[in-house]
Order: structure tokens, then sequence, then C-alpha cells
């Protein structure tokens, strides 16, 4: 902490031991790669060991292609650089530009030609003074003990080697341009650059973006709820993993052993399973027939990387109350889940209804001690103490917006049903300050 701490300080953890961060995967393949795909930019990402050397040449490699891009070509506006920690040894350094997909390819040679004068020449001596200079500008700062603080718990957590402030700084001073070419060089070895659609790599020995694709699996096979046969989405769910074939498209598999998480959502029976690769897929009760079969064997092959139950009791219970008090809660399941990782462990749910508010979509939750309010890009909470009065159209039979008056403003909702909007108002009125 940066002061005192509160004298109702908790920290209510559950029991059980610490996890460690899985490891890296390694990717099989030869590197440089290349893969072209999307548009509007370019990325070029790699993993090498956590350094001083490395988090320094992320930075500069980031200011050479801010200044190549942006003052002299003027052909991108916020090229960067980035150093991203994965685990107790590893790091992902990210170089990126936005850029017209036309200019793609100047853009790459400029990007490489960057890395591969780093891990010729190291960088200018000039250069590391710059960088220690304003590390040292950053220390002076008043905010600086913050960060401190999040760089402390992250190592702590991830198990790497702790280092003071003074330890830190010797390592910078001591940096020479060598170390920062020893560094660009493993950079390279493991280097994967990614250019629009119509792009093609830059010279220097660049291998196909190539990753084994696991097979459609064998097993039992379920069908869309409300589509023919031959229209239809399948999943087929066996012992090696899970196949969701769309009815047009490219199937997808995720293999149990590559599954890294199980969120569970609450929107009436679903989860979202993410592999080590980077794929996804939703797996809902409500879409598929016998999907609740489907789903108890889902979940029963991934319990080991399911969300803890620290959250899934909030989630669980969030989902009960959309299951009994919304018509269409599928609707709503983003808000839901949202709403899931908002509440307290203690805070109960009064009222969940669908509605409207500045004519966006969402949904509407009381509880005994504030009004949540959620959409895709809106989000309000609003303490129960500070509302004044709920207003509602003065004709029963009109279905106006219902008003919740609070001490910052007056906000309207259109609550769907309207019928329950009355008693909605006299539930808030009743707990509001």
């Amino acid at each position: 902490m940066t002061g005192e701490p509160p004298e109702d300080l908790g920290i209510e953890l559950p029991a059980g031991e610490r996890i460690p961060p899985p490891a890296p995967d390694e990717i099989v393949m030869q590197y440089p790669a290349f893969l072209a795909e999307g548009t509007g930019g370019v990325m070029l990402t790699a993993t090498a060991r956590r350094s001083t050397a490395l988090r320094v040449l992320s930075g500069i490699a980031g200011e050479r292609l801010h200044d190549a891009l942006r003052r002299e070509r003027g052909m991108a506006y916020a090229p960067s650089g980035g150093y991203t920690t994965l685990d107790a040894d590893t790091a992902l350094v990210t170089l990126a530009s936005d850029c017209q997909d036309a200019d793609a390819e100047v853009v790459l040679g400029e990007l490489w030609g960057i890395v591969d004068a780093l891990r010729t020449d190291g960088a200018t001596q000039e250069e590391l003074d710059r960088d220690r200079r304003a590390v040292e500008r950053m220390m002076a700062e008043p905010e600086a003990g913050r960060g401190e603080l999040d760089t402390r718990a992250s190592n702590e957590l991830l198990g790497h080697e702790q280092l003071t402030m003074e330890e830190w700084m010797a390592e910078l001073q001591a940096l020479s341009p060598a170390d920062i070419a020893a560094a660009a060089q493993e950079l390279a070895s493991t280097a994967m650059l990614l250019g629009p659609e119509s792009s093609s790599a830059p010279a220097g020995g660049f291998c196909p973006y190539a990753t084994r694709e696991p097979a459609p699996v064998e097993g039992r096979r379920h069908l869309q709820r409300g589509r023919p046969a031959g229209q239809a989405d399948v999943v087929t769910i066996g012992d090696r993993g899970i196949t969701y074939a769309p009815a047009e498209g490219s199937p997808l598999t995720i293999e149990w052993e590559r599954c890294a998480a199980a969120e569970h959502r609450p929107d009436g029976g679903s989860l979202v399973l993410n592999a080590r690769e980077g794929t996804w897929m939703v797996i809902s009760s409500l879409d598929f027939i016998d999907g609740e079969v489907l789903l108890a064997d889902v979940r029963a092959r991934v319990q080991q990387v399911q969300i803890p139950s620290a959250d899934a009791d909030v989630a669980l219970a969030v989902e009960r109350e959309a299951a009994w008090r919304l018509e269409e809660p599928r609707q709503l399941g983003g808000e839901l889940a949202r709403l899931a990782r908002v509440l307290e462990q203690s805070e109960q749910i009064l009222e969940l209804l669908e509605g409207r508010h500045e004519g966006a979509y969402g949904l509407f939750a009381l509880t005994e001690r504030r009004i949540v309010w959620m959409a895709p890009e809106a989000f309000l909470d609003i303490p129960l103490v500070e509302v004044l009065e709920v207003k509602l159209p003065r004709i029963r039979l009109v279905d106006g917006p219902m008003e919740v008056v609070a001490k910052g403003g007056t906000l309207p909702f259109e609550i769907r049903p309207m019928k329950r909007a009355r008693e909605l108002a006299g539930r808030i009125e009743q707990r509001a300050g």
C-alpha cells in the first residue's frame, strides 16, 4: 500500500493453494514466420527471456518505428513497441503499427529492418542514456510508488526475482549496445510477423505461419434446435474433444487437453471454451437438442479449468435470477456476465428486467443497495441512498419511461414489461435515501 490501510479493510480469500501461472506453450514451427490475414495494420510478436535488456530493446524499437513511419514517412498514426511478462522467465515483445493496406509491405520492411539493425549493431549509447533518463524521471513522480507496488505484486505471483530500485537502475546503467544486440537476436529467433491479406513477407527468410489444426472428433452429435438437419449447426462431443460445425463455414475443434479455460456464463446455461491456441467456442444448452445433456458432459470434462468457485457462486446466483425473471436471458448474456463480475458476494438481487436507456437495449438490476444498468457500451451504478424519487407516466395505460431522479440527475428507463414498473418503483422508493 502507498498509505495507511483503512480500519475496515478486509481481504477475504478462499481457502486453497496458490495456483502457479501456466507455462507458455511453444508453437512448433520455423522462425521467423509470416502470416497474411486481416486488414488495417501490421504486428510482430516474439517471446524471449525476461531481462532489462529486452525491456529496453522493446522501447527503443518502438521509438525507431514511430520515427520512421509517422515522422519521416507519414504512413501511420500510432506505431509502438510493447513488453509484457508471461511468467517468471518469459516475456512477450510486440511491435505494431496501423497503416493502409496499400502501404503494408513498406511498413513491414521498415519494421523488420529495425529488428535486423538492432540485432546487428544494437542500440546507440544515446538511446540507452535517453531510456535511463526517462526511467529516472518516472521514478521521481509522486505516483511511482503505485507502479512499483504493481510490479512487485506481479513478480510475487509469477515467481520472478524481486529487484530493488537500486539494482534495477544499476542494470540500466550497465547496459551496452552489445547487450541490446543479443536481446534483439533472441527476439528475432522467435519472431512472427502479421500483415494484411494482400501483403507479402519482407526479405529475411520468412516461413509461412502454420500450426496443427485438430481434426474433427467422432462421438455423440447434437443438432441445432429448430433447424432442418441439413441446415443446422452440429456439435460433436467425444473422448478427445469437441467439434462445432456451423451449417456454413469451417468446423472448429477444441481438444480437452488443450482447453485452457471454461467460463461459466450466467445466461441460462452456457460455457465459453478457450483453447491454448487462442480459439474459442460457446456451448449453450438452449441452442442444441438435448442441450442439457451436452452441457453437463462438457462441464464434466473441463472441471479442472472452470472459473474458481468464488466467482461461480455469484454467476450461478445471477443465472437463477435471470431464468426466473427474464423471458429471454440469452439476449442479455453479455450483460448478465458483467453483472456477475460487478456484484459482491453478499449482494442480493431484488429485480432483473430488460429495457432501454438512451436508445440502448440492456439490463436493469435492482439490489438491496443500488441500481445497476448495463448495455453493450454503457454502465450505470446508482446507490439507492442517492435516489430522490421515481416518476411514472401519469396515465397507467401509457407505456412511457420510468424516470429515476437521483442526486446526479434524472435518468429515464423504458422497462419491459411495463406492468412491473409500478412495483419496481415502489421497491426503489422504499429503500431509497
